[in-house]
């Protein structure tokens, strides 16, 4: 009995272990008014076994996407709202054994916000 239940506990783990590295974060929320106009700012990253896609919101429409990988530490990206263009410089930033996402935003040039995921 022992012989078999070891062998399943094992596959269970590396199960775990590989679903794991597959997830989606959410950075919070900046607020942000450039020309009397409220913007909400936010990033989402879908992680994969080697890279993360990243998606730029404003007021919950998309904006930008990019992506980093386990070659490329860095993503630039860069779309419109309205009137406004929006720029993200994003980067994976290691801390402790895990990967983490840090994006510094731009609207119309000018530093709008710091998100971290």
């Amino acid at each position: 009995m022992k012989k078999i239940i070891f062998p399943v506990a094992c596959g269970i783990l590396m199960l775990i272990f590989t679903l794991s590295g597959c997830g989606t974060t959410q950075s919070r929320i900046v607020a942000y008014e450039k020309n009397n106009e409220k913007l909400s700012i936010h990033a989402v990253g879908e992680t994969g076994n080697f890279s993360t896609k990243i998606t730029l919101y404003v007021n919950g429409q998309v904006v930008a996407t990019g992506e980093t990988t386990t070659f490329k530490s860095v993503a630039n990206l860069s779309g419109m709202y309205k009137n406004f263009k929006i720029e993200a410089d994003c980067k994976s930033v290691a801390v402790g054994s895990l990967l983490h996402r840090e994006c510094t935003i731009y609207v119309d040039s000018e530093k709008a916000a710091e998100l971290a995921f």
